[in-house]
């Protein structure tokens, strides 16, 4: 059985996102990643404006336009856009955000504290390069015009292999 964790559906949209164009290596415009994804269009534009903001992603306008990722995707850490979107996580386990319990002690304390470093942990360790690896033979992004990397996680063409086509 598996307990599902709460994470917001911007963090899991934003880590799809990003993971779809480490793996392309090309801009992809919002509307095909949306697609790709099943995911509104309008919600996704919001999520990629944080990660612009915060200097993870670049943006240009205009029929070749699209986001790209601002550094290599090995240099971006899960936890780095968890902060992007979330903010910087808190400290405090309580499950109703409350500074202190009506209760002599908490139940979940424990457990919360131990299962947030962990977590904590793994996305501090884990690059985007990791997550695009998720995607390996999976996701076609519809749209993507430059063509050379339809597949999210095929791998660069040669020179000679390009000049070959």
């Amino acid at each position: 059985m598996i307990i599902k964790l709460g994470f917001s559906d911007a963090f899991v949209l934003a880590v799809h996102s990003l993971a779809l164009m480490a793996g392309t290596g090309v801009s992809l415009k919002a509307r095909d990643i949306a697609k790709t994804l099943g995911a509104s269009e309008a919600h996704l534009h919001k999520v990629l404006a944080l990660l612009r903001k915060e200097g993870i992603l670049r943006s240009s306008r205009g029929p070749g336009g699209g986001y790209v990722l601002a550094r290599k995707p090995e240099e971006i850490t899960l936890f780095e856009i968890y902060a992007s979107i979330e903010g910087l996580p808190g400290r405090d386990p309580c499950l109703l955000g409350r500074e202190n319990c009506v209760g002599k002690s908490c139940l979940f304390s424990s457990i919360l504290g131990e299962t947030s470093e962990r977590l904590e942990e793994f996305m501090r360790s884990t690059s985007l390069t990791q997550a695009a690896g998720c995607f390996a033979g999976k996701s076609k992004v519809p749209g993507n015009r430059q063509g050379e990397r339809e597949d999210a996680t095929a791998k660069p063409r040669s020179p000679e292999a390009r000049k070959a086509r």
